[in-house]
């Protein structure tokens, strides 16, 4: 601090430094384009000096510290890029909620019709199996009659233990099918649902599949799809607050009042 120097009870034409103690305390509020208000007092402490010789600075006094800046770094983004930041993140939220909504009922559905594929795979393998041992039953009495090699009914029972392997494979799959379709519904064990109903012709579908095409499913996918939007808000998101602190690594020049 520069005061005058103190001669005798008197203030002379000497000016001399003095380290002093500032004090402040108030509240910030800075706005989105940068400008700040800290509305409070100030204080300055300069032991052994006297008011006179301070101009009246050591006494605490009122201030507002407006601050206006003139420039950050290349733009002034820094100050907004926090909000940009947040309202991109926001967006994306909102995205991914929009695609996973749509998403668990396209996921139930296409159990569903799984659930039901499997029931009528199983049911052919059943018939199958049970023609397979009306089969190997008249297998057996041709073969005590000495009209067939024992080798052919050998032969039958082989494929008839292949079959039936593939049959317990197909019981198997239509109740892990029904298990996750129960889970995708929301029900808890041991509840399991079972499907009942119809699969769509496909020649009916057919014409309407064949008419699709590779780039404008792309193109669709690119404007329509939640999570791929979601990706794209993110990655604003990200790009905002590199920007920020790259920003923040720039010369800043402020006004203040």
């Amino acid at each position: 601090f520069l005061v005058p120097v103190s001669k005798g009870g008197l203030l002379t034409d000497k000016i001399e430094y003095v380290n002093t103690w500032r004090t402040m305390v108030g509240v910030t509020k800075e706005f989105s384009d940068g400008i700040s208000v800290s509305p409070g007092v100030v204080t300055f402490l300069t032991p052994g000096r006297t008011v006179g010789q301070t101009l009246g600075a050591t006494q605490t006094v009122p201030t507002l510290n407006f601050t206006i800046p003139l420039m950050r770094g290349l733009g002034g983004d820094s100050a907004e890029a926090g909000e940009r930041t947040a309202t991109a993140r926001l967006r994306g939220a909102r995205f991914d909620y929009d695609y996973t909504t749509p998403r668990a009922v396209h996921d139930v559905v296409q159990l569903f019709w799984q659930c039901i594929a499997d029931g009528k795979q199983r049911l052919v393998m059943l018939e199958t199996d049970q023609e397979q041992t009306d089969f190997d039953r008249w297998i057996r009495s041709m073969v005590a009659r000495g009209q067939l090699e024992p080798s052919e009914q050998h032969r039958a029972e082989a494929q008839h233990s292949l079959s039936a392997h593939d049959l317990d494979s197909a019981n198997e799959g239509v109740l892990v099918c029904r298990r996750k379709f129960s889970d995708a519904v929301g029900l808890s064990a041991p509840t399991i649902l079972e499907p009942v109903g119809e699969l769509p012709n496909p020649e009916r579908l057919g014409p309407a599949i064949t008419r699709l095409e590779v780039e404008p499913l792309v193109s669709h996918a690119l404007s329509h799809r939640q999570d791929l939007r979601a990706l794209k808000a993110y990655a604003e998101a990200t790009r905002d607050k590199v920007k920020c602190a790259e920003d923040k690594l720039n010369p800043q020049v402020d006004f203040v009042l």
